[in-house]
């Protein structure tokens, strides 16, 4: 006859602590599951965020080099020489030189244009016959002009800028961005003028 005197002193799991144990096991695998999607979509957000900021800082970076190195683009009127700079609260046209990959070397007249759509504002970038978005999902925006226009003696902030005959001393953009769009800082540029070449 076999003894199970041997047998007494080892323990094994019951049928209840493994119940318990797989129980446990399936709440805190649903947990990780229920996380993982939110910690996916959070770097998802952190992804468009980051593109969000690149892209404004680009547009911001072009308009700077574009304002700051502007050539001395005039026409003549009265038997003066006019700059070719026109300001208004949704516009604002001035000569630049073409941006890389487009050809050419003379300067030509860009617009930038606030444009009302279906889907809310845009900041377009306007070249000719070409038309570029350069920042979309805006809820509104304006330029602003700095500087003294006659018969005025201080300078101050003007809706639009009609003095041909100078540039303002800075030039404002303001948007708002649309429902989760990216905060935009106001830009501030104080636009020259390159000396005109000998000759």
């Amino acid at each position: 006859m076999i003894s199970c005197r041997g047998m007494e002193n080892q323990r094994g799991f019951t049928l209840l602590e493994m119940i318990v144990a797989l129980t446990i096991l399936g709440l805190i695998t649903v947990l990780i599951a229920g996380l993982l999607p939110a910690g996916m979509s959070g770097a998802g957000r952190a992804s468009a965020i980051s593109n969000d900021v690149g892209q404004i800082r680009d547009v911001q970076q072009l308009l700077r080099r574009q304002l700051t190195a502007m050539p001395p683009l005039t026409r003549r009127e009265a038997h003066k020489n006019k700059l070719l700079f026109n300001g208004q609260e949704q516009t604002l046209r001035f000569p630049a030189y073409p941006l890389a990959g487009q050809g050419g070397v003379a300067p030509v007249l860009v617009t930038l244009r606030l444009q009302q759509g279906e889907t809310g504002a845009a900041l377009l970038y306007v070249q000719g016959e070409t038309e570029r978005v350069l920042m979309p999902k805006l809820s509104d925006g304006q330029f602003s002009y700095y500087g003294i226009l006659p018969p005025e003696t201080a300078p101050r902030w003007h809706r639009a800028w009609a003095n041909a005959e100078r540039l303002p001393k800075l030039v404002r953009l303001n948007v708002t961005p649309g429902d989760g769009g990216q905060f935009w800082p106001a830009l501030i540029i104080a636009p020259a003028t390159q000396p005109p070449p000998f000759g």
